[in-house]
Protein backbone atom coordinates (compact mmCIF):
# COMPACT_ATOMS: atom_id res chain seq x y z
CA UNK A 1 0.00 0.00 0.00
CA UNK A 2 3.06 2.18 0.57
CA UNK A 3 3.76 2.00 -2.96
CA UNK A 4 0.31 2.80 -4.35
CA UNK A 5 0.71 6.86 -5.04
CA UNK A 6 3.92 7.16 -6.93
CA UNK A 7 2.44 4.26 -8.81
CA UNK A 8 -0.33 5.61 -9.91
CA UNK A 9 0.82 9.13 -10.18
CA UNK A 10 3.64 7.59 -12.68
CA UNK A 11 0.83 5.65 -14.39
CA UNK A 12 -0.84 8.94 -15.16
CA UNK A 13 2.55 10.91 -16.46
CA UNK A 14 2.98 7.93 -19.07
CA UNK A 15 -0.68 8.07 -19.77
CA UNK A 16 -0.76 11.87 -21.13
CA UNK A 17 3.05 11.17 -22.36
CA UNK A 18 1.90 8.86 -24.60
CA UNK A 19 -1.58 10.22 -25.40
CA UNK A 20 -0.05 13.52 -26.17
CA UNK A 21 2.88 11.79 -28.75
CA UNK A 22 -0.04 10.59 -30.51
CA UNK A 23 -2.01 13.63 -30.80
CA UNK A 24 1.46 15.48 -32.53
CA UNK A 25 1.00 13.19 -35.76
CA UNK A 26 1.06 15.40 -39.12
CA UNK A 27 -1.62 15.52 -41.17
CA UNK A 28 0.20 14.92 -44.53
CA UNK A 29 -3.27 15.17 -46.94
CA UNK A 30 -4.96 17.87 -45.49
CA UNK A 31 -5.23 21.27 -47.26
CA UNK A 32 -2.72 24.21 -46.58
CA UNK A 33 -2.98 26.70 -43.91
CA UNK A 34 -4.64 29.80 -44.40
CA UNK A 35 -2.46 33.31 -45.08
CA UNK A 36 -3.47 36.70 -44.34
CA UNK A 37 -3.22 38.93 -46.65
CA UNK A 38 -3.71 41.75 -44.64
CA UNK A 39 -5.60 43.00 -41.29
CA UNK A 40 -7.57 45.98 -39.81
CA UNK A 41 -10.08 46.12 -37.62
CA UNK A 42 -12.32 49.85 -36.72
CA UNK A 43 -14.65 51.11 -33.80
CA UNK A 44 -18.74 52.28 -35.34
CA UNK A 45 -21.12 54.67 -33.76
CA UNK A 46 -21.51 54.93 -30.15
CA UNK A 47 -23.34 57.15 -27.56
CA UNK A 48 -22.60 58.44 -24.08
CA UNK A 49 -25.79 59.17 -21.57
CA UNK A 50 -24.95 60.53 -18.67
CA UNK A 51 -27.54 60.95 -15.54
CA UNK A 52 -27.77 64.63 -14.00
CA UNK A 53 -25.81 65.35 -11.03
CA UNK A 54 -22.21 64.79 -10.25
CA UNK A 55 -20.91 61.42 -9.59
CA UNK A 56 -19.55 60.66 -5.64
CA UNK A 57 -17.49 57.57 -5.18
CA UNK A 58 -18.12 57.91 -1.73
CA UNK A 59 -21.95 57.70 -2.06
CA UNK A 60 -21.82 55.00 -5.12
CA UNK A 61 -19.20 52.64 -4.51
CA UNK A 62 -18.03 50.24 -1.36
CA UNK A 63 -18.31 52.52 1.06
CA UNK A 64 -22.79 52.31 0.38
CA UNK A 65 -23.52 48.67 -1.49
CA UNK A 66 -26.74 49.46 -0.35
CA UNK A 67 -27.92 52.34 -1.46
CA UNK A 68 -27.01 53.28 -5.10
CA UNK A 69 -26.86 56.74 -6.55
CA UNK A 70 -26.90 57.29 -10.01
CA UNK A 71 -25.71 60.78 -10.38
CA UNK A 72 -23.26 61.55 -13.01
CA UNK A 73 -23.32 58.01 -14.06
CA UNK A 74 -22.49 57.39 -17.68
CA UNK A 75 -23.86 54.24 -19.84
CA UNK A 76 -22.26 53.93 -23.18
CA UNK A 77 -23.75 52.21 -25.74
CA UNK A 78 -24.84 51.81 -29.62
CA UNK A 79 -21.47 50.80 -30.53
CA UNK A 80 -19.68 48.13 -32.18
CA UNK A 81 -15.66 47.32 -32.47
CA UNK A 82 -15.29 45.50 -35.91
CA UNK A 83 -12.35 43.40 -36.57
CA UNK A 84 -11.49 42.11 -40.47
CA UNK A 85 -9.15 39.69 -42.08
CA UNK A 86 -8.41 39.33 -45.96
CA UNK A 87 -6.65 36.16 -46.63
CA UNK A 88 -4.95 34.65 -49.48
CA UNK A 89 -6.24 31.66 -51.71
CA UNK A 90 -3.61 28.83 -52.81
CA UNK A 91 -3.74 27.52 -56.14
CA UNK A 92 -5.09 24.74 -55.23
CA UNK A 93 -7.99 26.61 -53.58
CA UNK A 94 -8.45 28.47 -56.54
CA UNK A 95 -8.93 25.47 -59.39
CA UNK A 96 -11.67 23.69 -57.02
Amino acid sequence: MRHRKPFIALSLIAVCLFTSAGAQEINKGGPEPLMIQEQGSFAVGGSVTTAPGTFDPIKQGAYNPAGTDPAGQTLHGDHAYVSALTFILSTAMRSS
